[in-house]
């Protein structure tokens, strides 16, 4: 009888008598009283929160981490960043005459023109390419027709590449080429070649030319 009182207290309470340890499922959750449900629902939902800001955070990481060997991985096979055969002891900076000569010059020129770099130079943000190396010509070359191809001016004209006269180099995400370079008017109208100027990302392959004017 006792059991019984106590059975029907319970209920007449609102309690529902759990046949077994509740869980979190939800074919449990009609053996809970609404208090009880409402306590588990909250739980779970935090639980679930929880449990998809991890996902996020390790697919986040995921792409850095990819982002990262994309641009280690460019950075390892381009020609231009092995050193030249020069003692360590020869490496060195810019001095504070040659860093104003150096800073006066890309900025007029807009990172196509940096002066008189010495091959033996660490630390600068836009470095001089040298182009009697065969595989940085023949990239320069290739960069120089894709950017030929996109320009628009001077509109009304055809021009075909003739040869780079001088390029630089810097690091952004992959690496961003300034390159100088002559084109000639198909039409063959006799004119002299043409200097143009063109920027070119490159990174994994992906080329995008970001500007490519003849030069003023």
């Amino acid at each position: 009888m006792a059991h019984d009182r106590r059975m029907s207290l319970e209920e007449g309470l609102g309690l529902r008598i759990p046949l077994a340890a509740p869980g979190v499922s939800e074919r449990h959750l009609w053996q809970l009283s609404p208090i009880e449900e409402d306590r588990v629902v909250k739980k779970q939902k935090k639980e679930h929160r929880v449990v998809k800001k991890q996902k996020e955070d390790r697919v986040v990481k995921k792409l850095e981490e990819e982002d990262d060997n994309d641009v280690n991985q460019e950075q390892r096979k381009s020609p231009w960043l092995e050193l030249p055969p020069l003692p360590f002891a020869t490496w060195r900076r810019l001095t504070e005459k040659e860093w104003k000569d150096y800073n006066k010059c890309l900025e007029k020129s807009e990172g196509f023109d940096v002066g008189d770099v010495p091959d033996n130079i660490l630390g600068i943000p836009v470095t001089p390419l040298s182009l009697d190396d065969p595989e940085t010509m023949k990239d320069l070359q290739m960069y120089s027709i894709f950017a030929l191809k996109k320009c628009t001016k001077p509109e009304k004209k055809k021009y075909q590449f003739v040869k780079v006269l001088k390029a630089n180099v810097s690091l952004r995400r992959g690496f961003l080429y300034y390159i100088t370079f002559q084109a000639e008017d198909i039409a063959g109208s006799g004119s002299r070649p043409l200097n143009f100027r063109a920027i070119v990302h490159s990174l994994q392959g992906r080329n995008t030319v970001e500007f490519c004017e003849p030069e003023l």
